[in-house]
């Protein structure tokens, strides 16, 4: 696996089973995930964070996956309640553009209740508008 890291270079990463399943493992009791959650991925699967958590984390626990064929938070507000999307790992930046998005055109995203974000921290004045959408944030690295 190829990753540009925080340099923004590329470099090989090697990983093994054990070291994918180490990755994910704390995340399902982290965020009280279970077989009937959703999750949703705007990251690409080619990507260590679409890899990981989009395929790897949902396919060991039974969950079903919503992936857009390009980013679109627009889009992604609005099928959270229809495809029942629970949860989802991103960077900064897609944390963000959805907070945008619902603030825009707020919807109800009655069954979305958690955001965890990685690779860098949240901005403290954003965190409230993630509440006001229902869903907790949790950081779990690079924050």
């Amino acid at each position: 696996m190829f990753t540009s890291g925080t340099t923004g270079q590329p470099k090989a990463a090697l990983h093994s089973h054990n070291t994918a399943w180490s990755a994910g493992r704390p995340l399902p009791e982290a965020l009280r995930l279970a077989a009937d959650d959703v999750c949703f991925m705007a990251s690409t699967v080619g990507h260590l964070t679409g890899f990981f958590w989009g395929t790897y984390l949902p396919l060991s626990t039974g969950q079903k996956v919503v992936y857009q064929d390009e980013w679109d938070p627009r889009g992604l507000v609005d099928i959270i309640d229809r495809e029942g999307i629970t949860w989802t790992l991103s960077a900064t930046p897609f944390a963000m553009d959805m907070i945008e998005a619902q603030k825009a055109q707020p919807r109800p995203l009655s069954s979305f209740r958690a955001f965890a974000c990685g690779g860098a921290p949240i901005p403290r004045p954003p965190r409230s508008p993630c509440r006001n959408i229902s869903a907790s944030t949790w950081c779990p690295c690079g924050a």
